[in-house]
């Protein structure tokens, strides 16, 4: 929590705290997006073609790190 000094008013101090609040822009959130649902999107389609048995495991897996990453 920041106390406010005596050369320092109160409005910057609401400022400073609106400043550390905010996160990643809206276009960082959506790029992030994009490139999730393409690897996503990539995964199904490569597992799916080619017709193997263990498909479900490499969607799972990739749906779990996909899972890990932060979006902000």
């Amino acid at each position: 929590m920041q106390t406010v000094t005596p050369h320092e008013p109160p409005s910057a101090l609401a400022t400073k705290q609106s400043a550390a609040v905010s996160g990643p822009r809206a276009s960082a959130k959506y790029a992030v997006e994009a490139i999730g649902t393409f690897f996503l999107v990539f995964t199904v389609g490569a597992a799916v073609g080619s017709h193997s048995a263990l498909a479900p495991l490499g969607i799972g897996a990739a749906l779990m790190v996909i899972g890990l990453t932060p979006i902000g």
